[in-house]
């Protein structure tokens, strides 16, 4: 027989003594009965982007990001200013390539990540296999040009924190890569 609960019949049974009167026990063991309920209702229902969008910001666990996309978006995040905190998490991911390639201010957006990660000679080697450079370059260079280059312009209000906690986790994977890549060489 296969138990829904285990851990709370687990806390009936070191609260069940059949020494004593059910009725002092029983206050405990409708409380671990009502817990039991609610965890079987939760393990059965079937998670739903539409239920997951409806989460409070704080449902989202940030603790695991890069430090550098906590300090600068977790603020904006939790505040519920989604449009901030993408384009502050593109622009941890801009300025960590540009000082990674050594490459100036004056660096920026989709041509700074062409330039970082050219195939031919790239400052921020991922690969010496040609297309998976060229394929390294065009997801860094996508990932500023669908999320930076809107929210630099113009007010999306977003108003969904799965789509942003979604691009600030795809930020974070991005910073991962760029500290796996090495100058000039294959990572």
């Amino acid at each position: 027989m296969k138990i829904d609960a285990p851990d709370h019949v687990e806390q009936i049974k070191t609260i069940y003594k059949p020494d004593y009167s059910l009725y002092h026990q029983a206050e405990k063991i409708f409380g671990i009965i009502q817990s039991a309920v609610e965890y079987v209702k939760a393990k059965r229902e079937p998670v739903t982007r539409e239920a997951v969008e409806k989460k409070a910001p704080d449902a989202f666990v940030l603790d695991s990001l890069n430090p550098q996309l906590i300090e600068k978006c977790a603020d904006h995040f939790l505040s519920k200013k989604y449009d901030d905190c993408i384009l502050n998490a593109t622009k941890v991911v801009e300025v960590a390539v540009r000082e990674a390639a050594a490459l100036s201010n004056t660096d920026l957006g989709v041509n700074l990540m062409r330039k970082a990660f050219k195939p031919d000679k790239p400052l921020l080697k991922y690969s010496d296999t040609h297309a998976e450079q060229e394929a390294v370059m065009h997801l860094f260079s996508g990932f500023i040009g669908v999320f930076k280059n809107p929210h630099s312009h113009r007010f999306l209000e977003i108003k969904d924190p799965l789509a942003a906690f979604e691009i600030l986790s795809f930020a974070n994977h991005l910073l991962n890569l760029v500290k796996r890549v090495n100058k000039g060489k294959a990572a």
